[in-house]
């Protein structure tokens, strides 16, 4: 059963395994390689798109609690 804390941590592991310069944010270059990973499209377009719909702090780029949003949103994706 995935709980809350199941899918947090598991948020935490692909953060770190996306966040490629260890920064702590999700750049959006970054975010493309992700949108191909989930076979979804990933044009710079789409990952401005992306970062435009969870990044709520303005900054561009995906910090881990705009990260879990996101998570959200390609789940969305790629469900349709």
């Amino acid at each position: 059963r995935i709980t809350a804390t199941n899918r947090k941590m598991d948020a935490d592991k692909l953060f770190a395994k996306y966040d490629k310069d260890g920064d702590g944010t999700i750049s959006r270059e970054e975010l493309q390689t992700i949108l191909a990973e989930f076979g979804l499209a990933s044009s710079p377009e789409d990952a401005a798109s992306m970062v435009a719909k969870v990044d709520k702090d303005g900054d561009g780029e995906i910090d881990k609690a705009e990260f879990q949003t996101m998570i959200q949103e390609i789940e969305k994706l790629a469900q349709k």
